[in-house]
Parts: structure tokens; sequence; C-alpha cells
């Protein structure tokens, strides 16, 4: 078991570095308040994709063939 900071697992806290280095990119290339929302919706879509589970069927058919 992973030693957790109030509560937080590792992806959670995975999530909230990248957040503030998207505040970092923020404010060292001051981007508009759009460009920061599109960023954060991007880093946060790719978190929850990197989440799912694989379809059983495409897991089978990746499965190498003898």
């Amino acid at each position: 078991m992973t030693p957790s900071f109030y509560g937080l697992s590792t992806k959670d806290m995975v999530l909230a570095i990248s957040y503030i280095i998207l505040i970092g990119l923020i404010l060292a290339y001051h981007w508009s308040v759009v460009e920061f929302i599109i960023a954060a919706i991007a880093v946060t879509l790719a978190f929850f994709a990197g989440n799912m589970k694989k379809d059983k069927r495409i897991s089978e058919q990746e499965k190498p063939r003898d």
C-alpha cells in the first residue's frame, strides 16, 4: 500500500502536479485565461482516459496468436 497525503492517491498527486505546472506556464509565458482552461481540460481528459478500463474484446484481440 502506498502512503497517501491527506487521503490522496499517487494518481491524484500526479494530476495536482500537472495543474501546478500549468500555473507555472501561465506565469512564465503570460497565457490568457482561455489558454489555461483549454490546457486544463486537455490534461484532465488525458488523465481520465489513461484510467479507463480496456474493453474485453480489444484485449482479446491484442493477445498474440500462435
